[in-house]
């Protein structure tokens, strides 16, 4: 039996003009598509762009005559090269005919987890509603018991601990992702710039976000000293140095013992990689992120729907900061 669920929703000016998303995933026999939803004047004919990367050009495949307010095209793989489903990425803009606005890049990400085994993941958008049913809705595994079924782990840098919640499947809560501890619905939210552990307790499994490409110049996260979980809100592989971190006030050192770090969890090998801030050593070597078990500069990319730790150490000469992180692609033209 397929699952129909509204992931998500958000209505938004944009310059001017009232967009409005509505991401909806039908998954049925296997076939996933994707139906966007704006708000519009009846009469006016918009064009539906797309493109299967964030930074690549923009197609016109649909013109949509809007018969009422709200006006809607689905991308069932008829007016595009390949059915979205059999593609990782797709981006979509709408433009009034004859218009020069766009509105915002609106997409879908879709990652493989790893089967019985703990996955860190990250949202590679800023999704319209953050709330765990929103981002996740029922793509994952349930049960009746919270000890079979699929689960998500996020950590609270302030406490030092997780929340936990689980997706029931069956009675009363079927659907519903569960707080044991409250023993209520959980409350848990997923924003981007985050990190959070997907406990994948099946076989491979793939799971799709949506949201908004983020369009802004630059994107600011509160860093706190001790383990946070963070996570890249651009869907592209950005490489550490590019990512503003030690401009933004990451502290490195001469040793890795006293340097901020990065780690990347393979769910694979279930080992972490370490990259290690450079600072001290002259303008040849500083700001460079170091990987010690190679002896050379790391080859560690910060990328879309992974998650990762940021180590800030709580040592005299680090402390906390907002971390800007600049904006790798900007608008494209058509």
């Amino acid at each position: 039996m397929g699952q129909v669920f509204n992931m998500n929703k958000k209505i938004r000016f944009l310059a001017g003009i009232l967009f409005q998303t509505v991401s909806l995933f039908i998954i049925a026999n296997s076939v996933e598509t994707h139906t966007i939803t704006w708000k519009g004047q009846p009469g006016v004919v918009y064009d539906v762009f797309y493109a299967n990367s964030i930074a690549g050009t923009y197609t016109d495949v649909a013109n949509v005559t809007a018969t009422g307010e709200i006006v809607s095209w689905t991308d069932d793989g008829t007016q595009t090269p390949s059915h979205p489903e059999f593609v990782s990425q797709r981006y979509y803009r709408v433009r009034e005919q004859g218009g020069t606005t766009f509105s915002h890049m609106e997409g879908k990400f879709t990652i493989t987890l790893q089967g019985f085994t703990l996955n860190l993941v990250s949202i590679p958008f800023a999704p319209y509603n953050t709330a765990i049913g929103a981002v996740l809705g029922t793509q994952l595994i349930g049960d009746s018991s919270e000890l079979k079924a699929d689960r998500i782990w996020k950590w609270i840098p302030s406490t030092k601990t997780y929340q936990i919640a689980w997706l029931v499947n069956g009675g009363s809560n079927d659907g519903l992702w569960w707080d044991s501890s409250i023993d209520q619905e959980s409350k848990i939210t997923l924003s981007a710039d985050e990190g959070f552990w997907i406990q994948n307790r099946h076989g491979t499994q793939k799971i799709t976000f949506s949201g908004q490409a983020s369009n802004t110049p630059n994107r600011s996260i509160s860093l706190v000293r001790g383990m946070q979980l963070i996570g890249s809100a651009y869907p592209l592989e950005i490489p550490l140095f590019d990512t503003g971190l030690w401009k933004g006030g990451a502290t490195g050192a001469i040793n890795e013992l006293d340097a901020d770090r990065v780690w990347a969890w393979d769910p694979v090998t279930q080992k972490y990689q370490f990259a290690w801030l450079i600072e001290g050593m002259g303008s040849s070597h500083d700001g460079k992120w170091w990987d010690s078990s190679t002896g050379s500069e790391t080859i560690m990319k910060l990328k879309p729907g992974v998650g990762y730790w940021f180590e800030l150490r709580d040592l005299p000469g680090h402390a906390d900061f907002t971390w800007t992180y600049p904006q790798p692609y900007t608008q494209p033209p058509n």
